[in-house]
């Protein structure tokens, strides 16, 4: 009960300070859902402030990534579960391209793209590298020799793999 009454409490509390007021009714509605089973009122769809379900939605997403803990390559499946559910499709699809840039920033973080020809001997592949047809060449944690590289460019220069590879910034 104590968790189900904070939205009115915040409320409550911002409603007395004159220049928060105005946000007091987003504070009360952030955990309404858009199919009518969230609290403290049960607002559904458009009965919800769209700020309310920015903030909601925004809600959801951190506590999957922090209290849940899934990891980042997890959420999609988590929040397709609430599309149209808990969440409106619209700000689904906006979570699902922050989480996919949080990916990419998470790997940047740790890899780095070179090409082919930047490649030297003992960096470790971050990526599995693949044919366009999907076939594996190398699996990802690769540690890569003078062969490997060597066999790496004659795919790439007839074309039958990107020039492009994902490798650790340091090696593991």
């Amino acid at each position: 009960q104590l968790y189900r009454g904070h939205p009115i409490q915040g409320e409550l509390i911002l409603a007395e300070i004159e220049t928060l007021k105005p946000i007091s009714r987003l504070v009360r509605c952030h955990h309404e859902q858009i199919n009518g089973k969230g609290f403290p009122d049960g607002l559904k769809g458009d009965e919800i402030p769209l700020l309310a379900r920015i903030v909601g939605a925004a809600s959801i997403y951190d506590s999957l990534q922090h209290k849940r803990k899934f990891s980042l390559e997890a959420i999609p499946e988590q929040l397709m579960l609430l599309k149209g559910y808990r969440i409106e499709p619209q700000l689904v699809e906006m979570l699902l391209e922050i989480n996919r840039q949080q990916i990419i920033q998470e790997k940047n973080a740790f890899s780095i793209e070179l090409s082919i020809e930047e490649l030297k001997e003992g960096m470790v592949l971050a990526d599995h590298i693949r044919r366009p047809n999907g076939a594996l060449v190398l699996s990802k944690d690769t540690r890569l020799s003078a062969f490997t590289i060597a066999t790496l460019k004659r795919f790439a220069d007839i074309a039958a793999i990107e020039n492009r590879v994902s490798v650790y910034r340091t090696l593991p």
